[in-house]
């Protein structure tokens, strides 16, 4: 059973979106769960750059902290 939790929110300076995966299995988030975001993406804790509209693999236990402008 796969269990999925999406949380975002608007800010003036852009929103910060949350992806975590919780199990110990890699998890694949697709692009049609964020097809309300935009495009592009910036990670907050690594730096670089997430195209939203193609497929991200959560390792195990891996969080992204992502900036959406």
């Amino acid at each position: 059973m796969k269990r999925r939790a999406l949380a975002w929110g608007d800010q003036p300076y852009g929103a910060v979106l949350v992806l975590a995966n919780f199990s110990e299995s890699a998890q694949t988030v697709g692009p049609e769960v964020l097809v309300d975001c935009p495009e592009q993406a910036t990670d907050l804790v690594g730096g670089g750059g997430f195209d939203l509209r193609r497929e991200i693999i959560l390792q195990p236990y891996q969080q992204l902290w992502l900036h959406v402008p």
